[in-house]
């Protein structure tokens, strides 16, 4: 290649560099914003451009102290709805607001010149087109086979048709994208690790203490697709104490499960939103974790910490699960939806003698192959 073409795209790259990159995530607090923050400062150690994270009112504070200084932090999407209106009148206003969204990420992304735009929730459907010319979307579940209802199966097609509109797709190994191509055929899938350790805790896991009690532990939202009533079966049936802590996202499935839990000796359950460093302290000082998945078709954020403390895990033996686990050996796994079974698993960990040793993956990993599968990587 003669020297002056080959310095023109040296030069065209670099400035390419410059260029700011854009996270959108529209859950302002837990697991999405945090997964978002490491991303962005793993971004900020390899990009010479602004990183910003474009998310609701909160996200600010849920992020504070956590972010590099060239990582900016904008609440600029508008409030969720929360009111009483009959279906139809909240449909439409939901829509409304869903269209409003996407022309302020639009307007921000190329007001800024951002060079990749990167969605962490599948939910603009084929209007994700008019957000940048580069969107990568971040397919954190791929949705369910079977649903039920017509606002779950919206909630389904939303996320398929942002999926095949989006110019590249991230999923977490293998096992996700057969998932995802059991439904269509993206323009482009990019696999990536997931990490287990925060970007602002990566030299923070040799100070654990583990605990000496049988403290069997089920950290996370307390939602259906968990199987949580599982854990009260297993719990009686094994005679083991376990205590299930989280945020509930569905008030009547909260209810049922606490009222079920009540009449167990053995499994309590507490309804508390753990901040990063709490959940943290829960889980690298934990006896044991269990997490007992019934319809899931991803990796685990609270699986990979657990790997990465060197936390004992007992887990539904699901293909995405087996994939993200990898033989680990403090990873035992039980027959999904079997309170048996899961009975079973204690049991023999309980007694077992078995020593184990933290492992995770870096966020370095996971950015250098975003830039090099969205054709960014110098």
């Amino acid at each position: 290649m003669p020297r002056d073409k080959y310095l023109k795209l040296e030069k065209t790259s670099i400035m390419e560099k410059r260029k700011p990159i854009v996270i959108v995530c529209p859950t302002s607090l837990g697991g999405h914003i945090e997964y978002s923050a490491n991303l962005a400062n793993s971004f900020s150690e390899m990009w010479l451009g602004k990183i910003y994270i474009l998310s609701r009112a909160g996200a600010k504070r849920h992020t504070s102290g956590l972010l590099n200084s060239n990582v900016e932090v904008i609440e600029s999407l508008p409030p969720l709805i929360k009111n009483s209106y009959p279906n139809v009148v909240k449909h439409f206003q939901k829509a409304l607001r869903l269209l409003k969204e996407i022309l302020q990420i639009s307007l921000f992304c190329r007001s800024n010149k951002a060079t990749l735009v990167i969605l962490q929730e599948p939910r603009y459907g084929f209007l994700v087109n008019l957000i940048h010319p580069r969107v990568a979307l971040f397919l954190h579940n791929i949705p369910a086979d079977k649903v039920r209802g017509a606002s779950q199966k919206l909630e389904v097609n939303l996320s398929l048709s942002t999926a095949k509109n989006a110019d590249f797709v991230v999923v977490h190994g293998k096992a996700q994208e057969v998932s995802l191509r059991r439904h269509l055929t993206p323009r482009s899938v990019i696999q990536v690790p997931l990490p287990g350790v925060d970007t602002w805790a990566e030299e923070g896991l040799s100070n654990i203490s583990r605990s000496s009690e049988r403290k069997y532990l089920c950290l996370g939202e307390i939602r259906k697709n968990k199987n949580l009533e599982l854990l009260v079966d297993a719990a009686d049936l094994a005679q083991l104490p376990i205590k299930i802590i989280g945020r509930k996202t569905d008030s009547r499935y909260f209810e049922d499960l606490e009222s079920l839990a009540a009449r167990s000796d053995f499994c309590k359950v507490q309804e508390k939103f753990l901040s990063p460093t709490e959940f943290e302290l829960e889980l690298s000082t934990a006896y044991c974790l269990i997490l007992p998945y019934g319809d899931f078709q991803a990796q685990s954020h609270v699986l990979a910490k657990a790997l990465a403390f060197g936390t004992p895990v007992i887990v539904s033996d699901l293909p995405s699960l087996r994939e993200q686990a990898d033989n680990n050996k403090c990873t035992m796994f039980f027959e999904r939806g079997n309170a048996s079974s899961l009975a079973k698993v204690m049991k023999e960990f309980d007694t077992s003698k078995q020593i184990c040793r933290p492992f995770s993956y870096q966020w370095s990993q996971v950015t250098s192959e975003i830039l090099r599968g969205t054709g960014l990587s110098l």
